[in-house]
């Protein structure tokens, strides 16, 4: 009985350290706003909006946090090619800032939650 308790107990620290592990490494969540772009994570997926001179835009996709060759933290956008994103420049500056393998880093200050994206920062909407 003894022996069974104390393997119930160690399989539930490790179960415990697991789900502490995973939310730790989630990403960004939540809504993130610069001067220019507003960042919204939900779990895997990205929207990035923005107004123009004429219009505002909005641009879906994914992403995925990951580290280059000297171990920096990076983030990767795919976004989704709709036909109005081939042909219209309004899109090619963000696609072209926010690509696969830019830098990435988040922390918090006085002025609350952040993250930084190919060095803009983006501070966390309350």
């Amino acid at each position: 009985m003894k022996k069974t308790m104390i393997k119930i107990l160690a399989l539930s620290l490790v179960a415990v350290i697991a789900c502490v592990a995973l939310a730790s490494c989630g990403g960004p969540s939540g809504k993130y706003t610069g001067n220019v772009y507003t960042f919204e994570f939900k779990g895997s997926d990205v929207t990035v909006s923005w107004k123009g001179v004429i219009d505002s835009y909005t641009m879906s996709g994914s992403f995925e946090l990951g580290e280059d060759e000297k171990g920096n933290k990076t983030i990767s956008f795919t976004w989704q090619d709709g036909d109005s994103y081939v042909q219209d420049a309004a899109f090619a500056i963000p696609k072209g800032i926010f690509a696969k393998n830019v830098s990435y880093n988040e922390g918090s200050d006085d002025a609350g939650k952040y993250i930084e994206i190919a060095g803009i920062r983006f501070d966390q909407a309350k």
